[in-house]
């Protein structure tokens, strides 16, 4: 997302499993014509770092992890 990269576990039912949660916040920077941009090396630290902190979080949690969705930026 803009405002922060996001990363959980679900189970089978697509129930989020909210003690996997991370939400860790970030900042674009403007541009003087009203953009925004993002450094593409800076973003995917952040993603890496959403990932790991899950996995983390996660550690003592039985089952293996099956599948992987992925969202970005809508626009």
């Amino acid at each position: 997302g803009t405002s922060s990269v996001r990363a959980a576990l679900c189970d089978f039912a697509a129930n989020l499993l909210p003690e996997t949660l991370v939400k860790n916040e970030r900042r674009l920077d403007a541009t003087d014509d009203g953009g925004a941009e993002i450094d593409a090396r800076a973003a995917l630290k952040q993603i890496e770092t959403a990932i790991d902190d899950v996995l983390r979080k996660s550690a003592d949690l039985k089952g293996e992890i099956s599948a992987v969705a992925v969202s970005s930026f809508w626009h």
